[in-house]
């Protein structure tokens, strides 16, 4: 896909400039060093010097049908020139109310940056990098005072500030282009004439997305639909092989691309594989039991949910099209019924991706192998629970251990449940299972305090965790 091409269709340009004050893991990404520049009072300024070379990004829109949305799009990030930079300062996509530091500021955590890239790396270790879009740089700087001070909210429940977080701000740097189901819906929402264009640039940009090599407008739709639905059941069961290897996402919601790459990097916990499992007690269902996430369902409840706007969005166009009785429109409201036949008739009513029983036992039947099917009896029906929670799109069960913020005790921030009873029991699982060899060299990144308090001196201690994840057995 050409960036600029497909970009500027789903996004708004973002005006940016050239900074000095950074410094870069890796050379070639030297020239990343951007921020936003949209607004007089952007605190990210203080240690920055701008050029006057005046250059443009693109942030992406996104609309999301059955969610409540307090921002338009990327309110941090931007594509530009090939590549995907979060952390950029605000753009115009930034929130309408206050959602506080962390998505409000146009700032990125140093240790969330640090994350980002060492989690690449350990994906690419184990041979899953196809499964992410990976962070293949950082560029950090000095962190101005008032976001130091907004930093500190982050953590004012917390006893552990990394004082690279204290010191400094960052920009992940990961490749682009790539697009989300919530830049489809978004694009398909704003179009405002009754041609097809936009249900055609959409089904273009999608099989770019996947690789699917052929022109649509040479192919047969049931053809296209068919492609489509191959690709994403084979990227959906490769997706489940990064939960079997012990490391999940926590936060699934529009965090990943069409093609069902993953995005957001900093918030995975790298455990065992038995984690999962071990949250479950063979001998009781409790409400611990209920933490127990395969988050493969989210993905593919997600993933219904755009063929279902898909369905409705033909249905809207073919009731607009009789309120115009002329031939033109008589033509495309018979082009609009026969598309969306074929969209239930390929995408829903023959597809294993809307099948529930085939994904639960495809789920079980993995865990049997290991477990045996005794002990596989409770945990199929917690997740068969789950499934029709995740599938048929009830409130999610919410766990957000905040992972980022660890120490090499392997301390655990378990954020808004600390309130229940089983939080305590929740972590020991966790410390129980965690992978030491990562965590090991992540926490000392972010806690040796002598280098955190300089750019280079964070860049140095990245790039050696960087190193030893790569060689050492983890």
């Amino acid at each position: 896909m050409s960036e600029k091409t497909v970009l500027k269709k789903y996004s708004c340009s973002v005006p940016l400039q050239k900074v000095s004050g950074y410094s870069s893991l890796k050379d070639e990404h030297a020239f990343l060093a951007l921020e936003t520049d949209i607004r007089d009072d952007n605190s990210f300024r203080s240690y920055s010097k701008f050029s006057n070379e005046k250059l443009i990004g693109y942030s992406d829109y996104q609309k999301q049908t059955g969610i409540k949305q307090y921002h338009l799009g990327s309110s941090r990030s931007v594509h530009f020139e090939g590549f995907y930079l979060k952390g950029i300062g605000l753009t115009p996509l930034f929130p309408s109310i206050d959602l506080g530091f962390y998505h409000g500021s146009g700032h990125l955590l140093p240790s969330a940056a640090a994350r980002e890239f060492l989690i690449s790396e350990f994906v690419n270790r184990i041979g899953l990098t196809k499964n992410i879009v990976p962070c293949e740089g950082v560029l950090v700087s000095e962190i101005d005072q008032n976001l130091e001070k907004l930093a500190s909210d982050i953590y004012k429940n917390s006893s552990y500030f990394p004082p690279c977080d204290r010191h400094l701000k960052s920009i992940s740097i990961k490749p682009s282009p790539f697009l989300r189901f919530t830049n489809f819906e978004w694009y398909l929402s704003s179009q405002i004439d009754e041609s097809l264009n936009g249900f055609e640039n959409v089904f273009i940009d999608w099989m770019a997305e996947l690789s699917i090599e052929g022109d649509y407008f040479e192919m047969e739709f049931k053809n296209i639909l068919k492609s489509i639905e191959n690709k994403i059941f084979k990227n959906l069961t490769d997706f489940f092989d990064l939960q079997k290897n012990g490391i999940l996402w926590v936060s699934c919601n529009n965090n990943f691309t069409s093609s069902l790459r993953f995005l957001d990097l900093e918030l995975p916990m790298v455990t065992s594989p038995n984690l999962i499992f071990d949250l479950v007690d063979p001998s009781e269902e409790s409400p611990f039991s209920s933490l127990c996430r395969i988050e493969l369902f989210s993905i593919i409840y997600q993933y219904r949910m755009w063929i279902l706007y898909l369905l409705g969005w033909c249905e809207s166009r073919i009731i607009r099209t009789r309120f115009k009785p002329t031939q033109q429109m008589k033509k495309i409201q018979q082009v609009l019924i026969l598309l969306k036949k074929e969209i239930r008739n390929e995408f829903i009513d023959k597809s294993l991706i809307f099948d529930d029983d085939f994904w639960l036992n495809y789920v079980c039947d993995y865990y049997s192998g290991i477990y045996g099917s005794k002990s596989i009896k409770l945990l199929k029906k917690i997740l068969n629970d789950e499934l029709k929670l995740k599938m048929h799109g009830s409130a999610d069960v919410k766990f957000k251990p905040l992972a980022i913020f660890e120490d090499t005790k392997y301390q655990l921030e378990l954020g808004t449940f600390k309130k229940f009873s089983y939080a305590n029991k929740f972590a020991d699982v966790y410390r129980s299972n965690i992978n030491k060899g990562f965590h090991h060299f992540f926490s000392s990144l972010i806690n040796h305090v002598e280098m955190q308090q300089k750019p280079d001196g964070f860049l140095r201690a990245l790039e050696f965790a960087s190193s030893e994840i790569s060689s050492v057995n983890i």
